[in-house]
């Protein structure tokens, strides 16, 4: 059972925010980078496909997609999973941002020099979809002298 109040709204929202994104956008894109080097691939899923449960924060897009609230070391972590390539473990309340534009979004996922990036467009081509991505990416981080910065909000 996960204790901390917080954290669990804060998965849920994160949770939603996936949800919406799976439910919006047909191309899927995911992308876990760390400084120079990344890796990204098309989930391919369908809306039949996508199993969504808020009660304990897990969906499942496809057969290779995952998002599920778990237990680490005994504090709770929303894990990000694509096939066996990325692993990712959401820790903090505060490490999702949302970038939108028109037509597309991408939910940015940050843990310590590292970030997961799920990005959903009406394009479907890989290429073009991880160059809005990297584009919607660098609009709100980059990596200086090996370290993950955040830009500041304009305005």
């Amino acid at each position: 059972m996960l204790s901390d109040a917080s954290k669990v709204f804060a998965f849920g929202d994160m949770h939603k925010e996936i949800s919406d994104l799976f439910k919006q956008f047909d191309s899927v894109l995911i992308m876990e980078r760390e400084d120079a080097e990344s890796f990204s691939a098309l989930i391919t899923f369908d809306q039949e496909s996508l199993h969504s449960n808020i009660i304990d924060c897990s969906l499942r897009a496809g057969d290779d997609f995952a998002v599920r609230v778990m237990t680490l070391r005994g504090d709770p972590v929303l894990h990000i999973g694509f096939k066996k390539t990325i692993r990712f473990n959401v820790s903090y309340a505060d490490c999702m941002t949302r970038v939108d534009e028109l037509g597309r979004r991408c939910l940015v996922f940050r843990d310590y020099n590292r970030v997961c990036c799920i990005y959903g467009s009406a394009e479907s081509i890989q290429s073009n979809m991880l160059q809005g991505c990297e584009h919607m990416l660098k609009s709100v981080l980059h990596w200086r002298s090996g370290e993950l910065k955040l830009k500041k909000a304009k305005g």
